[in-house]
């Protein structure tokens, strides 16, 4: 669809399951659903990254869904919507490893 794009992964976060330097396909359209593997952008950090979704309830202020994108890789950090002002770009369909030259 109009709405899916390739990402190039660039850091070791989701080593385990997705190495730096693998490519997934993402689409911008489809709603996440916990456990699904996001792209989402921090308008704190000004940054992108590929984690995976969690659901952790509703905000009693603003009635918003509250997630968290976690690492598969624990040294790094997971966030959280509300203090790392999270959206949502797109779910992964996607992956693909990319064969590495020796």
């Amino acid at each position: 669809n109009a709405r899916s794009y390739a990402v190039d992964v660039a850091d070791e976060a989701m080593e385990g399951e997705i190495r730096a330097g693998d490519r997934v396909i993402v689409d911008g359209e489809i709603q996440p659903i916990p456990g699904d593997l996001v792209i989402v952008r921090s308008h704190r950090t000004k940054r992108t990254y590929l984690r995976k979704y969690r659901a952790l309830g509703f905000s009693p202020d603003s009635g918003e869904l509250i997630f968290e994108a976690k690492p598969i890789n624990q040294d790094y950090l997971s966030m959280n919507s509300e203090s790392d002002l999270l959206q949502v770009l797109g779910v992964v369909v996607e992956h693909r490893r990319i064969r590495r030259k020796t």
